[in-house]
This record gives structure tokens, C-alpha cells and sequence, in this order.
């Protein structure tokens, strides 16, 4: 296993490293308590490539090791080379205890990877048509009250995606569009639009059901009086109900 030969070979190299012989004891560079730090260190580093098993504590060397190390410091070397089995007494111990974690965890290698500028397949795209009826307010009061209507056809732009925006904002949505027809053409008086010569109008819209949307907001208007010719344009309020229709734009996928 590639991980455990690895941590084997670091951490031995480590200690050789850290601990020398001189005459008939060993050296150490730095204390038995620094060197088993630094000892798992190693492999906490090791191993930060790899997922833990959820519920496992994170890997240590045990306190055999750290019982070893401070032993190691009052060995007295002699001509049997009983200190050399010490060391490699040591050496063996943390060759088996890196063997022992490599395989009581589950290790899983993990690697991010982020690529800059990757082509992407590009996919059609939708417009939000909305088709709907509507009334226009004209003059008067509840009692009274005078109104045109018909039915009138526009484009949506939601304020919001649902998925990160909340209900509200995900079904809010703005639109604009026209009235399918003049709201009064006589032989005196003709109510119209500007420019196209139907009437225009721009709506905040709420999506009641899946398809259904409710419309409010105003309409412009142009009235031209046929007797006098005189033409005047004017702002009215509208509410209406609406179906929205995706229509898919482009091409197939490239």
C-alpha cells in the first residue's frame, strides 16, 4: 500500500535523523516529546489527502512509541550492540503501528480539481411568454365605474430563482407586452396605443399555480378624438390573469 510505505519511510528517516549514537549513548537533536509530536505530524499530514471513516478519531501513534523514545534516551550502548536492537526495536514499532492504522481505517483519496475554461455543451434556451386577459380601468367609480378589456400577450423576466431567492421572489416576475386589439374604436372616439397603435402595457406578475399567474400594473394609452383630431396620451391601471408558455430558442444541442 502505497500510503503506508510512504509514512513508514518519513517517519524512520525522521528519527535516524533526530537520534544518533556517540560513543556508548544516543543523541537526541530534540526532545523524546518534541520527536513524537513531529512523529504525528507526519502522519497527520500524511494522510490529509484522505477522508477519515466517519466516528474515527484521528490517527495517532500510540504511547508505546513515546515510552520508547524517552527509554532510548538512557540506553548505555555496549559491546553486544544490545543498544542497536533498541533503535531497531523502535524502527520496527513504528513500522507495525503504521501498518496497524493503514488498515483499521477507511481511508478514501480525495482530490480537487478545478478547471478554468472548460467548454460546456450549450443547451437551448427558454423565453417566459405570458397570453392572459385583462381590464383596464377608465373612469368612474365602484358605482359607475367604466373599464375596457381584451386579451393580451407578453414576455416575462423573473426577479429570482426559486432554488436560492425563497418562494416569494422565485414566483415574482416582471413583464411587458400588448393588448391584442383597440379597447374602443368608433365614430367619434378611437382608444389605442402609441407607436403600434395598440395599447402597451409593463405588469408585476405572482405565480398563484404552476402555470398561472396573477397581473397587475399599468397600461398606456393614446386616445385621438375623431371629430376634433386631437390626440392625447394617458396612463391607466390594468389587472389580469395570465398563462405562462416556454418557448425554447435555438437550435438542437451543440
Amino acid at each position: 500500500m502505497q500510503i503506508r510505505e510512504m509514512l513508514e519511510t518519513t517517519a524512520q528517516t525522521y528519527l535516524q535523523t533526530n537520534i544518533q549514537r556517540r560513543g556508548n549513548r544516543y543523541i537526541f537533536q530534540n526532545s523524546p516529546a518534541q520527536i513524537y509530536n513531529s512523529l504525528n505530524t507526519i502522519l497527520s499530514e500524511g494522510m490529509q489527502n484522505y477522508e477519515i471513516r466517519p466516528g474515527t478519531a484521528e490517527p495517532r501513534f500510540s504511547g508505546i512509541i513515546e515510552n520508547m523514545l524517552r527509554n532510548l534516551t538512557r540506553v548505555r550502548t555496549g559491546s553486544d550492540g544490545s543498544s542497536e536492537t533498541d533503535m531497531d526495536a523502535l524502527l520496527r514499532q513504528i513500522g507495525n503501528e503504521v501498518t496497524m492504522l493503514s488498515n483499521s481505517y477507511e481511508f478514501v483519496i480525495e482530490d480537487v480539481v478545478i478547471i478554468m475554461n472548460y467548454p460546456t455543451e450549450r443547451r437551448t434556451s427558454a423565453l417566459a411568454v405570458n397570453v392572459g386577459y385583462g381590464g383596464v380601468y377608465d373612469s368612474g367609480n365602484f358605482s359607475d365605474l367604466s373599464y375596457f378589456s381584451a386579451p393580451y400577450v407578453g414576455i416575462d423576466l423573473p426577479l429570482g430563482n426559486r432554488v436560492f431567492a425563497g418562494n416569494f421572489w422565485g414566483n415574482t416576475s416582471i413583464a411587458a407586452g400588448v393588448f391584442l386589439s383597440k379597447f374602443e374604436n368608433t365614430n367619434t372616439r378611437v382608444v389605442s396605443g402609441p407607436i403600434i397603435d395598440l395599447p402597451v402595457y409593463a405588469s408585476l406578475n405572482y405565480r398563484t399555480l404552476r402555470f398561472l399567474k396573477l397581473q397587475a400594473g399599468a397600461t398606456l394609452l393614446e386616445e385621438q378624438d375623431l371629430i376634433n383630431d386631437n390626440k392625447s396620451i394617458f396612463v391607466r391601471p390594468f389587472v389580469g390573469l395570465s398563462l405562462e408558455f416556454n418557448v425554447w430558442l435555438g437550435g438542437s444541442n451543440r
